[in-house]
């Protein structure tokens, strides 16, 4: 676990831990010494009970996109000691004084899409990985490879360092990339262990590439890796398609193309970087707790806040509204930026349609806790005591 944090990037300012080689925030290769800034809250059933792969290992399954099944009940608020400075007593009420003053709307008048920051391009480090065990004489692709495992390390260390700061939804962003990488590179070993005619043991491991990608859009690597995997069934159309969608994603670079040459490795050495990834995801899912990863449907836009926020209202404006959906988008939405706090004031005017009043109380004071100056926050804050003290 990372203790000191006494550096900063040389480009945004955003801290770095003392053993991180890269910043978060703007992917600039740290200098001698950002913060930890969270996957939106994992799916527990999802990401621990996936079903055993069914013939050949590479062959995908259709996913059940989750708000789209029956008789699905809202999410339970995260369980969390309450240091908001107001309690909302029935979303119903609160919904009620906020028609009253005109501000909910099918439109969401006073959350208007707001330009998202452009996500900086991250990428793995490449000197000799320190924090994982590399075997004796690596080539040349095992260093990739486990200079890969080590930026997703950092990124699952951020989480947990996120999560003892208690910010949770932080924690949520940099677990979601974690696992979104770790997950992808490891079904991968497993599909070109198949091929190479030492298929791995089955087990309950994710092995669908539209759930590992639901695990965190901000990352590229699942569709990337996928386009490895097709690659070598000799797919190239297939293959290009995926690396076509992976270079969409800002968080993409020109280095990634060297992780191709994971197709080159022999059964031993895939074998072994197999047994780093199996441990790597596990401690992931062991840290994400309750937390929840959002399965809406995969997309190659997914990445994009504006475009998640658009889908949402979408789900609004249905002749048969899906409030669901719009929490769901709205919550994949906050998950790739949750320093803003616009992400977070969608999700409470979403939450007090479903009247979860919880959710309202925890999205208000998580929201305030990472963007305390923003309007509309404060606005709905405002809303809020008014109609406690009436």
């Amino acid at each position: 676990m990372v203790k000191n944090m006494a550096k900063f990037c040389s480009n945004c300012g955003a801290q770095i831990s003392d053993t991180g080689k890269f910043c978060a925030v703007c992917g600039t290769a740290a200098q001698p010494p950002a913060q930890p800034a969270q996957v939106v809250p994992p799916q527990q059933q999802a990401a621990s009970a996936p079903q055993p792969i069914q013939q050949s290992i590479y062959q995908q399954r259709p996913v059940q996109p989750q708000y789209q099944q029956q008789n699905q009940q809202p999410p339970a608020a995260a369980k969390k000691k309450s240091k908001a400075p107001f309690i909302i007593g029935g979303a119903v009420v609160l919904v009620a004084a906020l028609v009253v003053v005109g501000i909910v709307t099918k439109g969401f008048g006073i959350i208007e899409n707001t330009e998202s920051p452009g996500s900086a391009s991250i990428s793995p480090v490449e000197s000799s990985p320190a924090n994982v065990n590399v075997p004796k004489n690596a080539s040349d692709e095992e260093l990739l490879a486990y200079n890969y495992i080590e930026f997703t390390t950092e990124f699952w260390q951020m989480g947990m360092e996120s999560d003892e700061a208690g910010l949770m939804y932080v924690a949520d962003y940099f677990y979601a990339w974690s696992a979104a990488n770790a997950c992808s590179m490891r079904y991968t070993v497993d599909c070109l262990l198949e091929l190479k005619g030492s298929p791995p043991a089955e087990d309950e491991r994710l092995r669908d590439w539209d759930m590992i990608a639901a695990l965190g859009w901000a990352s590229p690597f699942p569709y990337f890796f996928e386009g490895v995997v097709l690659d070598a069934l000799a797919d190239s159309a297939g293959a290009a398609e995926c690396y076509r969608k992976a270079a969409l994603n800002p968080n993409s670079h020109d280095g990634m193309e060297d992780f191709k040459t994971i197709r080159d490795l022999d059964v031993d050495a895939l074998k072994a970087l197999k047994a780093t990834l199996d441990e790597l995801e596990d401690n992931i899912f062991r840290s994400t707790g309750e937390q929840r990863f959002i399965f809406i449907p995969r997309d190659e836009n997914n990445f994009d806040v504006d475009y998640l926020r658009e889908k949402a209202l979408a789900c609004l404006e249905a002749e048969e509204e899906d409030l669901i959906g719009a929490y769901d988008y709205y919550y994949a939405a906050m998950q790739l930026n949750p320093f803003d706090g616009d992400g977070y004031a969608y999700l409470v005017i979403v939450s007090l349609y479903m009247n979860v009043g919880e959710l309202v109380e925890d999205y208000m004071q998580a929201g305030l806790e990472v963007d305390p100056q923003n309007q509309r926050l404060i606005y709905l804050q405002n809303i809020a005591e008014g109609v406690r003290e009436q």
